[in-house]
């Protein structure tokens, strides 16, 4: 095998991986790890893909009259192989989306933590930021912010990363000012450091439920 066709299988490779990866990232809206540690995540998801490919061939060869090659892993992860056929790498890249919804939704059901919690290994439930899911269940905040001196009251609609730099985006806001007085705006965008403002959440719908009682 030539160093072009190496590098022609090396991508066709690790496009299923790419998009396992990307898929999992965008969905939970976590930040690409470091380079050799992306790396070898695309690598596992790739090859996971392929053989997720294989397992789908294998069943529609069961059908008579059909008969799908299947990919040899082994030998493409040893570079010695022919080449990657396009039956094998639609298969890999449906599998990869597959794959990465699994993932996904092993992450937001917290599926590894609650088995390691039935086999009593762990007591921690996830090792998300609170920042990371503060918004998820109340959305309706009210943010005192110690740069302006201003309150807003309104609705998260888009936050920041678990970075030093939190990034709010607010919209159907009240704001409470000492120097312009109290007005509504559609949306607020506010950047601060964690130590310059403090977020306060509530049911705000109890009080109206506990006056119709």
């Amino acid at each position: 095998m030539s160093v072009f066709d190496f590098i022609q299988q090396f991508i066709l490779f690790v496009i299923p991986g790419v998009i396992t990866y990307f898929l999992f990232c965008y969905l939970t809206g976590k930040k690409p790890l470091t380079d050799l540690l992306s790396v070898a995540i695309i690598f596992i998801c790739s090859t996971l893909s392929f053989v997720l490919g294989n397992l789908f061939f294998m069943l529609i060869n069961l059908i008579p009259s059909v008969d799908f090659s299947l990919a040899d892993v082994e030998q493409i992860l040893a570079g010695n192989t022919n080449g990657i056929t396009i039956p094998n790498l639609l298969a890999a890249i449906v599998s990869s989306i597959l794959l990465g919804a699994v993932a996904v939704l092993f992450r937001e059901k917290k599926l590894l933590f609650r088995f390691a919690n039935y086999l009593n290994i762990t007591k921690r439930t996830d090792n998300d930021e609170v920042w990371d899911c503060m918004f998820d269940s109340q959305p309706w905040i009210i943010v005192r912010d110690y740069v302006s001196n201003n309150v807003y009251y309104g609705c998260v609609t888009k936050y920041s990363d678990g970075v030093a730099l939190r990034e709010l985006l607010l919209v159907d806001v009240t704001v409470y000012s000492k120097n312009d007085g109290d007005y509504h705006m559609e949306q607020v965008y506010i950047s601060r450091a964690p130590s310059e403002f403090s977020i306060e959440i509530d049911d705000y719908n109890k009080e109206n439920v506990e006056n119709e009682k």
